[in-house]
């Protein structure tokens, strides 16, 4: 009976275990998708504000 309780006990350890660890690796791309959108919005705002630079220097040289 000890041996089926200790069984049982280690079964549930690795099932918490398994739990966690899936957990962190969930959480970590996350984390990677959102420095990576984060990026994106930095470069797009950047080509935004280039564009709208080009465009004043094309009105004032013409």
């Amino acid at each position: 009976m000890v041996r089926n309780a200790q069984a049982s006990l280690e079964y549930l350890l690795m099932i918490a275990l398994a739990l966690i660890i899936g957990a962190i690796i969930i959480s970590q791309l996350i984390g990677v998708k959102g420095y990576a959108k984060k990026a994106g919005e930095t470069i797009s705002a950047v080509n935004s504000r280039i564009s709208s630079e080009l465009s004043t220097i094309q009105e004032n040289g013409t």
